[in-house]
């Protein structure tokens, strides 16, 4: 019962946690439909993007008491908040994604924010992490092609494959329809089967790790 409540907790705050960034970034990146109550905020006084341009698009968890404070919010324990990373490709390369379908940036714009996942979790060796994007839109297969799919997350596999490969190399995870693993996960996954290592096997072996790193950080 107290692994569960714990559990619970921890999903909680990083829940609140990603929903402040998420809402934050979205003033600073509004342009337009202003209303009275969200007006645009003006570039000096976008603090958020200006450290993600400082840090390579990332929030480490050792910053999550300041970000807090910044962001409105009550921190928690550290030990429950993970690093962020936050995927605008059109805001970390000054370069509009690739529409998935078409396989052009010439029309893509920004579409929406997710209102349900605020961010992917990642699973990694010792912590998972989170991934915040937004949904982006091609305004050319929406004309064109209306029955295709014209709206895409900046985190699609197939549209960061076509971004330059100095730019695609930066994303560090693979991503699938329910699962996200980290690229480093992988890079172990060919060897340590090769020699024999079962994926049941390597499955307890990450669940370890990551048990061991969540008992320190609670002692």
């Amino acid at each position: 019962n107290m692994e569960s409540s714990e559990a619970t907790e921890c999903s909680s705050v990083m829940k609140d946690y990603l929903k402040a960034i998420r809402d934050r970034l979205q003033d600073e990146c509004r342009t337009c439909n202003f209303t009275k109550e969200k007006k645009q905020i003006k570039e000096e006084d976008q603090w958020l993007l200006k450290y993600l341009e400082r840090n390579e698009f990332w929030i480490r968890e050792e910053y999550c008491e300041e970000m807090c404070r910044r962001l409105g919010i009550t921190p928690s324990l550290r030990g429950y908040y993970s690093d962020v990373l936050v995927w605008f490709p059109d805001k970390k390369f000054k370069m509009k994604p690739v529409c998935p379908t078409c396989g052009s940036n010439a029309r893509v714009g920004v579409h929406a924010y997710p209102k349900k996942t605020y961010g992917r979790r990642v699973i990694s060796l010792r912590r998972n992490y989170y991934i915040i994007s937004r949904r982006y839109i091609c305004h050319h297969c929406e004309n064109v092609r209306p029955k295709v799919k014209y709206t895409f997350m900046g985190y699609n596999e197939n549209s960061i494959k076509q971004l330059p490969r100095q730019y695609g190399q930066h994303f560090p995870a693979m991503l699938t329809h329910k699962l996200s693993i980290d690229k480093a996960l992988l890079d172990m996954m060919r060897p340590l089967f090769d020699g024999g290592i079962r994926p049941n096997r390597f499955h307890k072996m990450i669940l370890e790790m990551q048990s061991k790193e969540h008992t320190r950080r609670s002692i």
